[in-house]
Protein backbone atom coordinates (compact mmCIF):
# COMPACT_ATOMS: atom_id res chain seq x y z
CA UNK A 1 0.00 0.00 0.00
CA UNK A 2 1.46 3.87 -1.20
CA UNK A 3 1.12 5.02 2.79
CA UNK A 4 1.66 2.38 5.08
CA UNK A 5 5.50 1.36 6.56
CA UNK A 6 6.87 -1.87 6.14
CA UNK A 7 5.74 -3.30 10.03
CA UNK A 8 2.07 -2.45 9.45
CA UNK A 9 2.16 -4.68 6.62
CA UNK A 10 4.34 -7.46 8.41
CA UNK A 11 2.14 -7.29 11.27
CA UNK A 12 -1.20 -7.70 8.43
CA UNK A 13 -1.49 -9.70 5.54
CA UNK A 14 -4.90 -10.28 5.14
CA UNK A 15 -7.44 -7.37 4.02
CA UNK A 16 -10.94 -6.76 2.76
CA UNK A 17 -10.69 -10.67 1.52
CA UNK A 18 -7.38 -10.45 -0.20
CA UNK A 19 -3.99 -12.27 0.76
CA UNK A 20 -0.45 -9.98 0.01
CA UNK A 21 2.70 -10.46 0.92
CA UNK A 22 4.40 -7.39 0.95
CA UNK A 23 3.57 -3.29 -0.45
CA UNK A 24 3.53 -4.29 -3.96
CA UNK A 25 1.23 -6.88 -4.01
CA UNK A 26 -0.81 -5.17 -2.04
CA UNK A 27 -1.06 -1.97 -4.44
CA UNK A 28 -1.90 -4.15 -7.52
CA UNK A 29 -3.96 -6.83 -6.36
CA UNK A 30 -5.91 -4.51 -3.79
CA UNK A 31 -5.39 -0.67 -4.37
CA UNK A 32 -5.46 -0.51 -7.87
CA UNK A 33 -7.72 -3.44 -8.75
CA UNK A 34 -9.92 -2.23 -11.76
CA UNK A 35 -7.57 0.80 -12.53
CA UNK A 36 -6.89 1.39 -15.98
CA UNK A 37 -5.46 4.93 -15.98
CA UNK A 38 -8.76 7.06 -15.01
CA UNK A 39 -7.30 10.67 -14.26
CA UNK A 40 -9.23 10.76 -10.80
CA UNK A 41 -9.05 7.20 -8.96
CA UNK A 42 -10.01 6.98 -4.98
CA UNK A 43 -9.23 4.69 -2.24
CA UNK A 44 -11.55 4.13 0.76
CA UNK A 45 -10.14 2.56 3.67
CA UNK A 46 -10.58 3.73 7.14
CA UNK A 47 -6.68 3.21 7.91
CA UNK A 48 -5.90 6.86 7.36
CA UNK A 49 -7.45 8.46 10.25
CA UNK A 50 -7.97 5.44 12.41
CA UNK A 51 -7.53 6.70 16.23
CA UNK A 52 -3.42 7.22 15.99
CA UNK A 53 -2.54 6.23 12.43
CA UNK A 54 -2.47 9.28 10.87
CA UNK A 55 0.48 10.09 13.18
CA UNK A 56 1.90 7.11 14.12
CA UNK A 57 3.01 6.26 10.30
CA UNK A 58 2.76 9.74 9.16
CA UNK A 59 0.17 9.46 6.61
CA UNK A 60 -0.43 12.79 5.34
CA UNK A 61 3.71 13.14 4.79
CA UNK A 62 3.03 10.56 2.49
CA UNK A 63 0.06 11.60 0.99
CA UNK A 64 1.44 14.86 0.17
CA UNK A 65 4.54 13.55 -0.95
CA UNK A 66 2.69 12.05 -3.55
CA UNK A 67 0.22 13.96 -4.69
CA UNK A 68 -0.18 17.99 -2.94
CA UNK A 69 -3.67 18.38 -4.67
CA UNK A 70 -5.56 15.02 -3.57
CA UNK A 71 -9.00 16.21 -2.41
CA UNK A 72 -10.30 14.26 0.77
CA UNK A 73 -14.06 13.17 1.43
CA UNK A 74 -14.68 12.56 5.21
CA UNK A 75 -17.86 11.00 6.29
CA UNK A 76 -19.00 11.71 9.77
CA UNK A 77 -22.01 10.58 11.43
CA UNK A 78 -23.65 11.14 15.24
CA UNK A 79 -20.83 10.10 17.62
CA UNK A 80 -23.20 8.18 19.94
CA UNK A 81 -24.63 6.52 16.93
CA UNK A 82 -21.12 6.05 15.55
CA UNK A 83 -20.29 3.95 18.90
CA UNK A 84 -23.41 1.70 19.08
CA UNK A 85 -22.41 0.64 15.04
CA UNK A 86 -18.94 -0.19 16.35
CA UNK A 87 -20.34 -1.60 19.48
CA UNK A 88 -23.19 -4.06 17.08
CA UNK A 89 -19.88 -4.70 14.54
CA UNK A 90 -17.77 -5.80 17.87
CA UNK A 91 -20.30 -7.94 18.85
CA UNK A 92 -20.76 -10.02 16.03
CA UNK A 93 -17.12 -11.25 15.98
CA UNK A 94 -16.69 -10.93 20.07
CA UNK A 95 -17.84 -12.60 23.60
CA UNK A 96 -21.67 -10.89 23.82
CA UNK A 97 -21.35 -8.07 26.41
CA UNK A 98 -23.55 -4.64 26.96
CA UNK A 99 -22.80 -1.62 25.21
CA UNK A 100 -21.81 0.16 28.45
CA UNK A 101 -19.53 -2.40 29.39
CA UNK A 102 -18.33 -2.16 25.57
CA UNK A 103 -17.33 1.38 25.96
CA UNK A 104 -15.49 0.97 29.07
CA UNK A 105 -13.53 -1.94 28.14
CA UNK A 106 -12.71 -0.90 24.00
CA UNK A 107 -10.00 1.47 23.55
CA UNK A 108 -11.03 2.51 20.67
CA UNK A 109 -14.11 3.75 20.99
CA UNK A 110 -13.28 6.95 21.87
CA UNK A 111 -10.17 7.72 19.70
CA UNK A 112 -12.22 6.57 16.70
CA UNK A 113 -15.00 8.95 17.43
CA UNK A 114 -12.94 11.99 17.92
CA UNK A 115 -13.41 13.20 14.05
CA UNK A 116 -11.29 16.31 13.93
CA UNK A 117 -8.62 15.24 16.08
CA UNK A 118 -8.52 12.22 13.29
CA UNK A 119 -8.43 15.12 10.17
CA UNK A 120 -6.11 17.43 12.35
CA UNK A 121 -3.01 16.22 11.56
CA UNK A 122 -3.98 16.02 7.26
CA UNK A 123 -5.22 19.69 8.09
CA UNK A 124 -1.02 20.77 8.54
CA UNK A 125 -0.31 19.52 5.09
CA UNK A 126 -3.37 20.15 3.00
CA UNK A 127 -5.80 23.29 2.91
CA UNK A 128 -8.98 22.78 4.17
CA UNK A 129 -10.66 23.60 0.57
CA UNK A 130 -8.94 20.20 0.18
CA UNK A 131 -11.96 18.36 1.87
CA UNK A 132 -15.46 17.48 1.63
CA UNK A 133 -17.14 17.10 4.81
CA UNK A 134 -20.25 14.16 4.47
CA UNK A 135 -22.95 14.11 7.23
CA UNK A 136 -23.59 10.91 7.10
CA UNK A 137 -27.47 11.22 8.29
CA UNK A 138 -28.08 13.87 5.55
CA UNK A 139 -25.96 11.14 2.83
CA UNK A 140 -28.80 8.84 3.75
CA UNK A 141 -31.97 11.42 3.84
CA UNK A 142 -30.87 13.63 0.75
CA UNK A 143 -28.41 11.13 -1.42
CA UNK A 144 -28.56 12.97 -4.43
CA UNK A 145 -28.22 16.66 -3.31
CA UNK A 146 -25.34 15.17 -1.11
CA UNK A 147 -24.07 12.72 -4.14
CA UNK A 148 -24.27 15.91 -6.71
CA UNK A 149 -22.00 18.07 -4.20
CA UNK A 150 -19.83 15.45 -4.16
CA UNK A 151 -19.47 15.43 -7.91
CA UNK A 152 -19.36 19.35 -7.78
CA UNK A 153 -16.27 18.88 -5.65
CA UNK A 154 -14.30 16.62 -7.80
CA UNK A 155 -14.70 18.56 -10.62
CA UNK A 156 -16.61 15.97 -12.40
CA UNK A 157 -20.12 15.95 -15.07
CA UNK A 158 -23.35 16.49 -12.91
CA UNK A 159 -24.55 13.50 -12.04
CA UNK A 160 -27.08 11.69 -13.48
CA UNK A 161 -30.07 10.91 -11.30
CA UNK A 162 -30.57 7.19 -10.58
CA UNK A 163 -33.08 5.36 -8.66
CA UNK A 164 -31.63 2.63 -7.64
CA UNK A 165 -31.64 1.76 -4.40
CA UNK A 166 -29.95 -1.39 -4.15
CA UNK A 167 -28.29 -2.05 -0.45
CA UNK A 168 -24.45 -2.98 -0.72
CA UNK A 169 -21.91 -4.39 1.71
CA UNK A 170 -24.80 -5.06 4.28
CA UNK A 171 -23.64 -6.24 7.67
CA UNK A 172 -24.59 -9.61 8.23
CA UNK A 173 -25.61 -11.98 11.38
CA UNK A 174 -25.81 -9.10 13.92
CA UNK A 175 -28.15 -9.77 16.78
CA UNK A 176 -31.18 -7.99 17.16
CA UNK A 177 -31.09 -6.25 20.62
CA UNK A 178 -33.63 -4.27 22.45
CA UNK A 179 -33.77 -0.38 22.50
CA UNK A 180 -33.03 -0.41 26.50
CA UNK A 181 -29.92 -2.45 25.43
CA UNK A 182 -28.52 0.24 22.72
CA UNK A 183 -28.48 3.40 25.59
CA UNK A 184 -25.92 4.42 27.84
CA UNK A 185 -25.72 4.91 31.32
CA UNK A 186 -25.50 8.22 32.99
CA UNK A 187 -21.72 7.66 33.40
CA UNK A 188 -21.22 6.68 30.28
CA UNK A 189 -23.07 9.43 28.44
CA UNK A 190 -21.70 12.13 30.68
CA UNK A 191 -18.07 11.07 30.03
CA UNK A 192 -18.61 10.46 26.64
CA UNK A 193 -20.01 14.32 25.78
CA UNK A 194 -17.83 15.72 27.59
CA UNK A 195 -14.62 14.33 25.65
CA UNK A 196 -16.56 14.72 22.23
CA UNK A 197 -18.16 18.33 22.62
CA UNK A 198 -14.69 20.33 22.30
CA UNK A 199 -14.08 17.68 19.22
CA UNK A 200 -17.20 18.75 17.50
CA UNK A 201 -16.81 22.37 18.16
CA UNK A 202 -13.36 22.47 16.66
CA UNK A 203 -14.56 20.58 13.73
CA UNK A 204 -16.88 22.96 13.26
CA UNK A 205 -14.86 25.86 13.84
CA UNK A 206 -12.58 24.29 10.92
CA UNK A 207 -14.89 23.62 8.33
CA UNK A 208 -17.50 26.30 8.77
CA UNK A 209 -19.96 23.19 9.44
CA UNK A 210 -23.40 22.69 11.14
CA UNK A 211 -23.89 19.51 13.15
CA UNK A 212 -26.93 21.03 15.16
CA UNK A 213 -28.74 17.93 13.43
CA UNK A 214 -26.97 15.84 15.64
CA UNK A 215 -29.39 14.75 18.71
CA UNK A 216 -27.02 14.22 21.47
CA UNK A 217 -29.33 14.62 24.23
CA UNK A 218 -30.11 12.92 27.06
CA UNK A 219 -33.66 11.83 26.09
CA UNK A 220 -32.55 10.06 22.98
CA UNK A 221 -29.13 8.10 24.73
CA UNK A 222 -30.21 7.33 28.31
CA UNK A 223 -31.66 4.57 29.60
Amino acid sequence: MLFLPVDFINKRRYSQGFKYSNHTDLLKNCMLQGYTEQTIFGESSTFYTMAENSRTYDVPIKMKEINPSMKFIYIIRNPFSRIVSHYLQDQKINTPKDLNTFVKNNYYVYPNTRYYYQIEEYLKHFSSDQFKIVIFEDMVQQRETILKSIYEFLDLKPLEIFKDSAIYNKSENRKNYAVEELKFSNEVYDKLLLRLTPEIDSLQKAFNLSLDSWNLTREKWLK
